[in-house]
């Protein structure tokens, strides 16, 4: 079992990071996973991630068939085609 441990520091504007402590390892290779403590600002120049609107219709298609859902227009269709056996349906037949 490996043991993590949680510290505090900084990125600096260079992108390096500063530690409030000495870690308590060995030299060596590590696992680091970052979280920010302050809200992160973001850039004058709006988000960093924007997608269009086509960019957004692939990605939604490419999730939708990985898990098997139907799309908007294969789901009007099987309601178009319950409507109309519906119609068919006489209920004095069923007397």
């Amino acid at each position: 079992m490996k043991t993590a441990y949680i510290l505090s520091g900084r990125i600096t504007t260079e992108g390096n990071l500063e530690l409030d402590e000495h870690p308590p390892l060995p030299p060596g290779p590590v696992r680091i996973a970052l979280e920010a403590i302050e809200p992160v600002p973001t850039p004058a120049a709006g988000p960093a991630l924007q997608i269009d609107e086509a960019e957004w219709k692939r990605r939604k298609a490419a999730m939708a068939s990985a898990i098997g859902c139907l799309s908007d227009e294969e789901a009007r269709r099987i309601l178009e085609i319950i409507e109309q056996e519906f119609e068919q349906v006489n209920p004095d037949d069923w007397r």
